[in-house]
C-alpha cells in the first residue's frame, strides 16, 4: 500500500489519513477494521477489571492512538 505524503506546508491531520485509507483500503479490510474496533470497545465496556482496561489503554498508545 503506498501512501501519497502531505503537502510540506501542512502537517498531516486526521482528515488526510481518513482520505488515504478510502483510497488505500479495500471494503474487506475495512468491514475488519470496524469488527475489530467495535469488539474493543465492548470489551472496554464490559470489562470492570482495571487490568483489562489499563492493558487496552497500552494497547492504544502502541498502536499510536493518543487518548489523552
Amino acid at each position: 500500500m503506498s501512501q501519497s505524503a502531505p503537502p510540506a506546508s501542512r502537517a498531516s491531520t486526521v482528515q488526510d489519513r481518513i482520505a488515504a485509507a478510502r483510497t488505500s483500503l479495500t471494503a474487506t479490510q475495512l468491514a475488519i477494521g470496524t469488527a475489530l474496533v467495535a469488539g474493543l470497545l465492548v470489551l472496554l465496556v464490559f470489562a470492570g477489571e482495571p487490568a483489562v482496561h489499563e492493558s487496552l489503554h497500552d494497547a492504544r498508545h502502541a498502536a499510536g492512538i493518543v487518548c489523552h
